[in-house]
């Protein structure tokens, strides 16, 4: 993720491909871009459930995490797992900048005032990230921030998202059955749901949401997610409306439908507007309709963002 002072862009970045999120009118809906990775959703491949519960890699990281860590153990990307470890129980989850709350973000306060970030300072997942690779030196603070500011990320929300889009190079991100997760690759939960940093294997370490930093595992994250429908539910949704951001597939107008069927039925549920057992039927046909683009969206691996040499 080295930035180019001379063009004001990102080592990794995607180019001027562009993605639409997906929504109920006809143009919305469907999300077609182009990258250099082309397996297409909906091809098939088992259900990330499946594909989870059976997780192994061949780098012995699960069982030897000393030794993924150590053969990288000169990598950029070794240099900001080391800073983002010294993170840990520290710093805050907090709404992103320019969050429509209008709640305090330090990433926004940095940017626009020259505040520096500290302990206490509310990030959101991705702002974490960028914060462990500032941390380490790999990502200097003053170019990151001359960016921002040059690439007017703070002009909205949705300038913020695109830029950050950009910045991490998400639309050359891989699904996890691709790719091997070693140290510093970012990984990227349900399209750009929640984004965090892998400790390499099946270790990661990231901002929850309304929680400190931390280290968890990839699979128990997933299996947390989808153990609560509330939380299942914005994520796929969010997955269906940001699949172009993240990849070149597209999302049915069928499917995107009953995805938002079951968003719906999760907040109708809470309200006692419908029964436990209508929402899993809705819930059921969701996820067979979403389940090959599921597949593809449930983890996906930016692989090297930072570079190959600090």
């Amino acid at each position: 993720m080295k930035i180019n002072d001379n063009q004001g862009v990102v080592q990794n970045n995607c180019g001027e491909a562009e993605a639409r999120k997906v929504g109920k009118t006809e143009d919305q809906r469907k999300v077609v871009t182009h990258h250099d990775v082309k397996p297409r959703l909906g091809s098939g491949v088992k259900s990330s459930a499946k594909f989870l519960s059976s997780y192994e890699i061949s780098s012995t990281a699960i069982n030897n995490k000393i030794k993924v860590q150590s053969d990288f153990a000169n990598t950029p990307g070794a240099k900001v797992v080391e800073a983002a470890n010294k993170m840990v129980g520290r710093y805050h989850w907090g709404a992103p900048a320019l969050n429509v709350d209008g709640a305090k973000n330090g990433m926004e306060e940095l940017v626009k005032r020259g505040t520096p970030l500290d302990e206490q300072s509310r990030l959101n997942c991705w702002e974490g990230v960028l914060q462990a690779g500032m941390k380490s030196g790999v990502l200097p603070e003053d170019a990151l921030v001359k960016w921002l500011k040059n690439n007017d990320a703070m002009g909205s929300d949705m300038d913020y998202n695109k830029k950050i889009i950009e910045l991490f190079g998400m639309q050359k991100s891989l699904p996890l059955q691709d790719a091997v997760p070693e140290p510093g690759d970012i990984i990227l939960f349900y399209g750009n749901s929640h984004v965090a940093l892998s400790i390499g294997g099946d270790q990661m370490l990231h901002l929850p949401n309304h929680g400190k930093f931390k280290e968890q595992s990839l699979t128990e994250f997933v299996d947390s997610v989808r153990s609560d429908d509330e939380q299942y539910a914005a994520f796929l949704k969010n997955a269906a409306e940001t699949v172009g951001d993240v990849s070149d597939g597209e999302v049915s107008d069928e499917t995107y439908d009953k995805v938002c069927d079951f968003s719906e039925a999760v907040k109708n549920l809470r309200s006692r507007q419908i029964s436990q057992g209508l929402c899993g039927v809705i819930k059921r046909k969701a996820l067979a309709a979403f389940s090959d683009t599921e597949s593809q969206l449930a983890v996906r691996i930016i692989k090297n963002p930072w570079g190959t040499n600090a």
